[in-house]
């Protein structure tokens, strides 16, 4: 036996590491979701001989039938390469692998019965190392793989230890006086301590930071010892064997005791009598956070128990130990003891996980997920959920309805009865039946009322019966009833039985009861019965009246319920009665005793169920409405017909995300509403009431699935049948007084509380397989890795989301920098292959990572690493950079001979076309010039002539103002002649002739007209403070050197006054004062914006005046000579002059005078370089 025992231990993972469960007292176990993957998932084989998790949450299984990686959605096979060679073909060795483990750099190392295989999936190499001498066949049988904390590669062999050496890449003899003997165990401590059993007796430890060892024998147990693991511990776990068949004794702790320089042996872990465990081999594999051992069991001799995994608690306080014979008599006398037996029999294997031969086990430490593999029954995924497992179906029946008494009592309704919660778990309660009624029972019965009771009849002894609870009530006396598939029973606390409410039995019969409530103000119970209707009754069972499902009489006064079921009743604050049926709410109101119905909902027209009530506050019932979700409705509701219905009645806004809406119980903890539903979904989410806002819920988290293969989790068939006929879950949830929520799923009574961790998980990215140009190459890229890519070509990277709870939920994410600009995501979560082609050559960089998000999540989880490569894709020769630089020369250095030439010949050309083009240019810009001054040249005889003309006019008239009209004119005439060759003037001394002209203007007109100039530097614009600089020098000298060219405002000017304000009629002058000319100039930047304003007739009006007056009259030619001037302007100068009419209208909308807006550029002098000389 201990051969075979050694035989099968080594093929369990060596690095196990803790399991994470819960539990919070005896009765209670932790709840794991099962994941079967067989044959027809993708296995190789059945047969699970060696199970780890790599670094990134996927697991490697080794079967009897190859090797497979698994990523929680796909099994991905993966195979050995063939050679022809027979001697290095490592195929031949893939159904003779027998362990396996993880080095620190990630390579993946095999065991086998020829040597040992090392693969690394960066690069896809697989290399064999074995001893090729004919006498060192023990030390290629592999027993045992364990890699320590510095990365070093241990194996055991059959020959003795070997380790790997990673700068030689060879494997080598660990310790050269070392015994030669099969090494049945090799394992590493919490402290980083290794550990090895040589023999049947020798065990050795070895410190890899020290350098340093310790061997020695276990005299103790001179028949020898059954290595196991370490499991967290400072120690190694051993058992020892005995008798001629090898049995295992009760499992040790072997320690090192530095100080005595030798092994430390603990009592043994469990507190059983050395005769219990006779027949059956216990092997920890694993402990949790709480000090429990997974272990595997085999029964092989004494029919005490089922092999499989199991979960016990280990106690090293038991006064046992292996030293002495003393120890040993008082171990036996202390096995007598009977409660010690009791408790061996009922606790030790209580904990049943899996059925069946255990050879492999393994934990992802992240996520707490373990996987087992089960001899022909594949590989099983245990999935830790925080919810504890308070009854099994198998044990009680399925669950119909639970509740929690005043007193803290937690009762169980199933179809085998009713159970009640104890210290060692639920204990059926049994019933007893009371004999048959004498006479027959007739409807009229349940219509009478009755102020005494019947009298009691003789009760039957108590009987273990089966029968299905569907109700759970306590009354307001704290009486517990229970509606059942034979009436109506209350419990009575001195027998400890279920009675039936006789009164109730003698009026119905014995009948289906499906719900009750009590009334707890006025001490009545209600209750459903499928072939009446709603029965009222007082406490006692006396029947008050009933109301049936349909019509009975002819009788128009007659209430009915007019639906064919009722699911549930809830009795308000107000003490009217609530009933949920079929697409219909009905209210029972206390006051007026009528019944009414509603069948649609106010603020929608779906077809609705209130399947459910729940008190959640003194004014809301918390309801369930089948099909459309959550609502509350308010108690105070005066009438289901009342036009305020939807005050009263309000849906939670999210409904319309909630994934499943045909939910079957509801419950509440504090601030927590939990609910379940008809696919058997748990959920939770947290939920405020209010009369403002409603009923208000945070994004509700999935607590256990729906869409996960539970129905494997009992590993039987009659489990798998038993739970198809139940179908779905009935929506048992009540909270007891601990915080926590009770509820049904798949026939088992759960508990969750706060712990309970929400069913999802942080997936993370990792390649499995790469492609280019659609050919497989032998390499799997790693993080941070550069993939080069043909030029035109393409690649293909097949990646895996590790998720082992919910893969389903993670889409792939990937961007390839400078080449998308978005995210793009996979449409589908089974879609993981990442492709582009025909990329331009460069260096780019990809990143691949996952999203999961619900519709009721506001913020997306993305996957806990993003996957970085970069890609390369080369130039070709002819576009390399080298090649381009190497043709440019040769190409440059092949023309610049005749490249000189020709360009030689054109620079020649060149240059004699530039001569011709300047002697051109030049000869263009005399005869602009010539043409301005001939311009110019006209324009002053064309002024002088209409001063003359008004001079002679004065003269004509006898005028006095003649003389001094003569004197400003002669004034005028000076600065004309003065200016008369020059092409630009300054500013100040254009102003000064304007204001000399406007000044004969005014006396032509006799004080009829008004003339202004006003000035604006640009710094007057920037600020309204006043500086040194306001003075008349500053402004003088500052427009001195300031140029626009010569008279090109005075023509503007004078057609306001000619055409303007002479224009005017007599009756005209009625409503001005006088005739107005205002020029406003502006300096911005570098132009001067001229605004030339007057209040005369308007364009419109002078133009028809203009056509009427006879060409002798008046010849002007000044804005056909302006319009000339202003294009040789540009031509010549490059000076762009820009003039804009605008017509001004008073309010009655008649023309009120004309707006010219004239843009001159500026030319700009420094003071010093000015010559103020006119």
């Amino acid at each position: 036996m201990f051969k075979i025992a050694r035989s099968i231990l080594s093929f369990v993972l060596p690095s196990l590491t803790a399991l994470v469960l819960l539990t919070s007292n005896s009765t209670a176990e932790p709840f794991l979701l099962r994941k079967r993957l067989t044959r027809a998932d993708g296995l190789p084989s059945n047969t699970a001989l060696s199970i780890v998790c790599d670094k990134q949450g996927a697991f490697w299984i080794v079967t009897d039938k190859g090797i497979c990686l698994y990523d929680g959605q796909t099994l991905h096979r993966i195979r050995l390469p063939e050679s022809a060679v027979k001697e290095e073909d490592i195929a031949q060795l893939e159904e003779k692998l027998t362990s396996c483990v993880q080095d620190s750099t990630g390579a993946l190392w095999f065991g086998s019965a020829s040597g040992v295989i090392r693969y690394i999936p960066r690069t896809g190499v697989w290399k064999w190392y074995r001893f090729k001498a004919p006498n060192a066949k023990p030390l290629n049988q592999i027993t045992n793989l364990c890699c320590d904390q510095q990365g070093t590669v241990w194996i055991g062999t059959r020959g003795g230890l070997l380790r790997y050496d990673a700068q030689k890449d060879s494997c080598l003899i660990a310790f050269q006086d070392a015994p030669k003997e099969s090494v049945g165990g090799v394992s590493i401590d919490k402290i980083g301590r290794m550990w090895f059993a040589f023999g049947k007796t020798t065990l050795t430890m070895y410190h890899p930071q020290h350098k340093t060892y310790f061997s020695a024998a276990l005299k103790e147990f001179p028949d020898g010892f059954f290595p196991y693991q370490s499991l967290g511990s400072d120690g190694v776990w051993i058992s020892p064997v005995s008798g001629i068949k090898q049995m295992l004794d009760v499992p040790r702790l072997v320690r090192f005791d530095s100080a005595r320089r030798a092994f430390s042996v603990s009592p043994p872990a469990l507190r059983v009598a050395p005769t219990f465990l006779q027949g059956i081999d216990i092997y920890p594999l694993a402990e949790d956070e709480q000090g429990h051992w997974l272990v595997s069991v085999r029964d092989y001799a004494a029919g005490r128990c089922e092999n499989g995994l199991y979960r016990m608690k280990p106690s090293l306080t038991a006064p046992l130990n292996v030293g002495s014979a003393a120890n040993v008599a008082d171990s036996t006398r202390f096995a007598a003891r009977a409660e010690f037996a009791a408790t061996a029999e009922n606790e030790v294997f209580r904990e049943q996980i899996l059925r069946g031969t255990v050879w492999a086990l393994s934990r992802n430490a992240r996520s707490g997920v373990v996987c087992v593999g089960v001899v022909n029954q594949g590989v099983t995924l245990l999935i830790p959920t925080g919810v504890q497992r308070v009854a099994e179906h198998k044990r009680i029946g399925d669950v119909l309805s639970v509740r929690t008494d005043t007193k803290g009592r937690n009762w169980c309704g199933t179809y085998f009865g009713v159970f009640l919660q104890q210290d060692t778990g639920f204990v059926a309660i049994p019933f007893v039946q009371e004999p048959p009624p004498t006479a027959n029972m007739r409807r009229s019965n349940v219509q009478r009322s009755k102020s005494t009771s019947p009298n009691t009849p003789n009760r039957q002894q108590a009987a273990n019966v089966k029968i299905p609870v569907y109700d759970i009530q306590e009354s307001a006396s704290g009486g517990i009833c229970i509606a059942s598939a034979e009436g109506i029973f209350r419990f009575d606390e001195q027998q400890r039985t279920f009675v039936p409410l006789a009164a109730l039995n003698e009026a119905v019969g014995k009948t289906t009861v499906r719900k009750i409530a009590f009334d707890t103000t006025h001490r009545e119970l209600w209750a459903i019965i499928p072939s009446l209707g709603v029965v009222r009754c007082q406490e006692n069972g006396t029947p008050l009246g009933y109301f049936p499902f349909s019509k009975q009489t002819n009788d128009s006064s007659e209430q009915y319920l007019g639906v064919s079921t009722i699911f549930s009743l809830r009795f308000d604050s107000y003490g009217n009665l609530w009933m949920g049926g079929r697409e219909t709410l009905l209210r029972w109101q206390r006051q007026t005793g009528r019944l009414e119905r509603l069948t649609e909902l106010p603020t929608t027209s779906l077809t609705f169920t209130p399947f459910q009530f729940l008190d959640a506050t003194p004014n809301y019932l918390l309801t369930l409405f089948w099909g459309i979700g959550l609502g509350i409705i308010h108690v105070s509701l005066p009438s289901l017909t009342d036009s305020l219905l939807s005050r009263f009645i309000r849906l939670a806004s999210l409904n319309s995300k909630l994934p499943d809406t045909k939910l079957s119980g509801i419950g509440t903890t504090d601030t927590t509403l939990w609910w379940t539903t008809y696919s058997n979904g748990v959920y939770r989410a947290g939920y405020i009431i209010s009369d403002t806002a409603g009923l208000r819920l945070t994004a509700p988290r999935l607590i256990l699935p729906s869409d996960i293969n539970t129905s494997t989790k009992g590993n039987t068939e009659d489990a798998i049948n038993q739970q198809s006929e139940r179908g779905w879950n009935v929506g048992a949830m009540a909270s007891d007084d601990k915080g926590g929520i009770l509820f049904d799923y798949f026939g088992d009574l759960l508990r969750a509380d706060a712990r309970a961790r929400a069913f999802t998980d942080t997936a993370r990215v990792m390649s499995v397989r790469y492609f280019r140009n659609d050919s497989a190459m032998a390499n799997v890229p790693q993080h941070g890795d550069t993939l080069v890519c043909s030029y035109n070509g393409s690649f293909s990277l097949a990646c895996a989301v590790v998720s082992m709870i919910r893969p389903e939920r993670h889409r792939l994410e990937y961007f390839l920098e400078d080449v998308d600009n978005l995210w793009n995501s996979m449409q589908d979560a089974s879609l993981r292959t990442v492709r582009y082609s025909s990329l331009p050559p460069g260096n780019y960089r990809l990143f691949i990572r996952t999203k999961a998000q619900d519709p009721t999540e506001d913020q997306p989880l993305y996957s806990e690493n993003v996957l970085t490569l970069v890609i390369s894709v080369p130039y070709p020769w002819w576009r390399h950079p080298i090649t381009l630089g190497l043709t440019f020369v040769l190409l440059a250095s092949g023309f610049s001979g005749l490249g000189y030439a020709v360009q030689h010949k054109r620079a020649l050309q060149r240059i004699q076309f530039l001569a011709r083009e300047k002697e051109i240019s030049d000869l263009q810009r005399l005869v602009a010039e010539a043409q301005m001054q001939t311009l110019r040249l006209q324009m002053n005889p064309h002024f002088l002539y209409n001063v003359l003309a008004e001079i002679q006019l004065l003269v004509n008239n006898n005028d006095a103002l003649a003389t001094h009209y003569i004197t400003i004119f002669s004034k005028l005439l000076g600065r004309v002649l003065r200016q008369a060759g020059k092409d630009f003037v300054a500013v100040s001394d254009e102003v000064s002739i304007l204001k000399q002209y406007m000044m004969l203007e005014e006396l032509r007109n006799a004080g009829k007209m008004r003339c202004y100039i006003t000035m604006m530097r640009r710094e007057d614009l920037q600020t309204d403070e006043e500086s040194e600089a306001d003075n008349e020098d500053y402004e003088a000298e500052y427009w001195q050197r300031r140029e626009i060219p010569t008279f090109v405002l005075q023509p503007f000017i004078e057609n306001a006054i000619r055409h303007g304000i002479r224009g005017l009629k007599d009756q005209d002058w009625t409503i001005r004062d006088q005739g107005i000319v205002s020029v406003q100039m502006i300096e911005e930047n570098d132009t001067l914006r001229c605004i030339i304003e007057d209040n005369g007739v308007g364009r419109e009006e002078a133009m028809r005046l203009k056509a009427l007056r006879s060409q002798e009259q008046h010849l002007s030619i000044a804005t056909t000579i302006t319009q000339d001037r202003f294009h040789l302007l540009r031509t010549a100068f490059g000076v762009q002059v820009s003039v804009t009419y605008t017509d001004l209208y008073d309010e009655q909308g008649k023309a009120a005078g004309t707006q010219v807006t004239i843009i001159i550029p500026l030319k700009v002098y420094p003071a010093e370089k000015h010559d103020t000389n006119i």
